[in-house]
């Protein structure tokens, strides 16, 4: 049950990052490597399908945003 519920907060948080997007690629780019690298995580095997799913729907905003704005990921 406690698994489900940090599900649920993953998926809330990285659903509610994807509504900011715009604000985040003109105040703070350099957070997009990080953003990209907890979405990627959340789309991994043994994680229920929906905090998947919005992993998918928040990889596809945070790469938008990035093409979009020309933005340079650090290594």
């Amino acid at each position: 049950m406690e698994d489900d519920y940090f599900s649920l907060l993953k998926g809330q948080s990285l659903y509610c990052l994807t509504r900011y997007t715009e604000i985040i690629s003109i105040k703070y780019k350099n957070l997009f490597g990080e953003l990209l690298v907890a979405a990627a995580s959340c789309n991994r095997e043994g994680h229920c399908l929906p905090l998947r799913l919005i992993s998918c729907k928040a990889l596809t905003m945070f790469f938008k945003k990035i093409d979009k704005h020309r933005l340079e990921l650090n290594s």
